[in-house]
């Protein structure tokens, strides 16, 4: 990968740096109080092998064995809060493997994977399919068809690197055209797609679409028809609630009194009103779907 996107929302665009390193040797010191947090922090001199670097430039090569600093932070409780450093939340050990995803100027790995230039550090196994899958998208050009096309075959490796990405990238379009949305929604309903992935492109779409003024109404009908179909999907079920409660209460704009009729955002699709009717009478879940409902039965 090459192009860097310094505002971008998606890790893998707006990192300047995407190393992948291996774990050598770890000297852990102890944890002590740290002013600036309120909590705990510790230091970690690691040494790392330089395995690939799939962003950016560094002045190590592959292969090549790196000494340096890496630094965690605790609450000094048993309270779960947020900490600062990519590395906080990480077992480090010799022989797991990490990528980063940094933003500096630096070209010296020692730097790249440290605070303050690292601000992601993932296990490899839970950021290699989203990185490949990014990987190919730029070297080959990709449309979305194609990215999307991709991405249905690792559908149940896809974490949320990926996803970010995608809507990162083709937002734009997909809010100026209705087939490029299509294709995002089709991935969205893919069978077999990751918790992880399918949560992170319904959030990501639902902030896309009912930010602008005037809202893509094509967009968010076809999106609206992706939550009810999601609703009567099992393996989606964790998403049941807050689709209920939250996601199509707002994709349906149910509290403004001006809100479209169900007459004009089914027109093109009789056939999915009386589906969703039929899904709402049988969902179980703990938020209620009256509104909805009555919204469907106007």
């Amino acid at each position: 990968m090459k192009r860097v996107v310094s505002d971008s929302p998606s890790h893998l665009l707006r990192a300047t740096h995407i190393l992948v390193i291996r774990i050598n040797s770890v000297d852990t010191g102890v944890w002590t109080d740290d002013p600036t947090t309120g909590g705990v922090s510790r230091a970690l001199k690691v040494e790392v092998t330089l395995e690939t670097i799939a962003k950016g430039f560094t002045t190590q090569t592959p292969g090549k064995v790196i000494p340096t600093t890496i630094q965690q932070f605790g609450t000094g409780t048993s309270r779960i809060a947020a900490v600062p450093s990519a590395w906080s939340r990480q077992q480090i050990e010799p022989g797991k493997e990490f990528v980063t995803f940094a933003v500096t100027d630096s070209y010296d790995a020692a730097e790249i994977i440290r605070d303050p230039a690292c601000q992601l550090a993932m296990n490899l196994g839970d950021s290699l399919t989203d990185l490949h899958l990014a990987m190919e998208t730029e070297s080959k050009s990709l449309d979305v068809f194609r990215a999307v096309s991709i991405a249905k075959e690792a559908a149940t490796q896809i974490g949320f690197l990926f996803p970010e990405y995608l809507w990162a990238k083709y937002s734009f379009e997909a809010l100026a055209d209705r087939n490029t949305f299509d294709a995002i929604a089709d991935l969205l309903e893919q069978s077999g797609l990751s918790q992880l992935a399918r949560g992170t492109l319904i959030s990501r779409i639902t902030t896309g679409l009912t930010s602008p003024e005037p809202p893509p109404t094509n967009q968010l009908t076809r999106f609206a028809l992706a939550l009810f179909h999601l609703l009567a999907t099992p393996e989606a079920r964790s998403f049941h609630e807050n689709i209920v409660g939250t996601y199509l209460p707002t994709v349906l704009d149910l509290d403004n009194p001006n809100r479209r009729s169900p007459d004009k955002f089914f027109q093109d699709r009789p056939d999915e009103r009386s589906r969703a009717i039929q899904t709402m009478n049988t969902y179980q879940g703990n938020e209620s779907a009256a509104r909805i409902l009555a919204w469907l039965r106007e």
